[in-house]
């Protein structure tokens, strides 16, 4: 995972992130749920960084053969 300057990151909650992303909130939450995510824990909320699904999806990419 690339590695970056955590303060000047944005960060939402994982509802923003599906308005954003159009990703269903079940999935990013299940992605948080199993930690293939980068989140940060507040009390009880919960928040990615918003880069947090190109970067799943980058590490997760399937190249052709």
């Amino acid at each position: 995972m690339p590695q970056t300057d955590h303060m000047s990151q944005d960060f939402v909650t994982p509802q923003k992130l599906s308005q954003l992303s159009g990703w269903p909130i079940g999935r990013i939450r299940r992605l948080i749920r199993d930690r293939k995510v980068r989140f940060v824990v507040i009390g009880r909320n919960y928040y990615l960084p918003t880069t947090a699904l190109s970067e799943y999806v980058e590490c997760n990419m399937v190249e052709p053969k």
